[in-house]
């Protein structure tokens, strides 16, 4: 069966999360209510239970429109910059293959049968973790399912890691040393400073940049220092690039920044990765996830690293009303 779980079981709710192999700094209790109160929409966390326990999770968040007549669930909303959401199952790295099937096909269905039965969403958008391989009762049960790609490497060794980079990034990298070039960590001027070089970045393109400000410094205020680090990189005392990271166990994340450096002709941003990799091994932090490569702009810079290829899925489910409100009004 699957429950709906209140705010008041916020400690239960991190407490599983933590237990879960396939969860992020995204599921935490703390960041679902921050991009609840950015988005506009209605925070719902679901778990799947047997026998009185909690074996998955997943939180949903629920927008209208139109007065109720278009609905939707999405997991992660958007725009918030979070590439990983969806289903989590506490205790899974002890479950064996026959078990793991039998759970994760009866809470899909479990689910499909409460989300449909009591909120009716015409749209259903789900972005998985990269630890969440097995989409497959999604698809038996009429999801569209796409891959999507992130780079992540194993950087115990900062040796083993620089090994593994192309040689002409290590050079670059050394080329950035002897410039003098430094690398530290930043405080939340450093951190709005980065957001606003980014924006600045994306206007350039004639893009738009659209994470909002007072939600990034909602997020920062939350979980800097412990979860949330800004690496500056400085030349003569000036920022000329940097990147913000997020840590969640054994993980050391790229979320935003690495906007083209005010240096040219030296790869800051290389450089600041490698800084970056120093200290997350200083830390016991063991791997490092680039946050996607997806498109082959992004794919070049991230590539260069070595790291390996994950897999993470977006899983979707529409019904006619939305199809019709896409191509009429927009709705997505």
């Amino acid at each position: 069966m699957v429950e709906q779980f209140a705010e008041k079981d916020r400690e239960r709710w991190d407490e599983l999360i933590e237990s879960s192999p396939q969860a992020t700094v995204f599921h935490q209790f703390d960041w679902l209510k921050i991009m609840q109160k950015h988005t506009n929409t209605q925070l719902i966390l679901l778990g799947g239970l047997d026998q009185g326990e909690a074996f998955a999770l997943i939180p949903f968040f629920y927008e209208e429109k139109f007065g109720g007549l278009y609905r939707k669930l999405t997991s992660p909303p958007y725009p918030t910059g979070v590439p990983y959401l969806g289903p989590v199952f506490p205790h899974s790295e002890k479950w064996g293959a026959s078990r793991w099937e039998s759970r994760i096909v009866d809470f899909q269905r479990s689910l499909d049968g409460y989300i449909y039965e009591n909120i009716k969403p015409h749209s259903t958008a789900i972005s998985t973790s990269t630890e969440f391989g097995d989409v497959r009762p999604f698809l038996w049960s009429g999801y569209n399912v796409l891959p999507r790609y992130t780079y992540i490497g194993d950087i115990s060794s900062p040796t083993l890691a620089w090994n593994r980079f192309n040689s002409s990034t290590r050079r670059s990298i050394r080329k950035a040393e002897n410039a003098l070039l430094s690398t530290e960590e930043g405080d939340q001027k450093d951190y709005i400073t980065l957001i606003d070089s980014l924006s600045f970045r994306y206007e350039e393109q004639d893009k738009e940049f659209d994470l909002p400000k007072d939600y990034l410094i909602d997020v920062y205020n939350m979980f800097s220092p412990s979860q949330l680090k800004v690496f500056v990189c400085r030349c003569k005392g000036e920022i000329v690039g940097g990147q913000v990271a997020l840590v969640h166990n054994d993980t050391v994340s790229f979320w935003l920044g690495g906007v083209r450096p005010k240096i040219e002709k030296i790869n800051v941003n290389a450089f600041v990765c490698w800084k970056i990799i120093q200290w997350a091994s200083e830390h016991q932090i063991k791997y490092f996830d680039l946050f996607g490569a997806n498109t082959p702009s992004i794919s070049s810079f991230k590539s260069q690293f070595g790291f390996d290829l994950k897999t993470f899925f977006w899983i979707r489910k529409s019904n006619f009303r939305h199809k019709i409100g896409s191509k009429i009004l927009g709705i997505h």
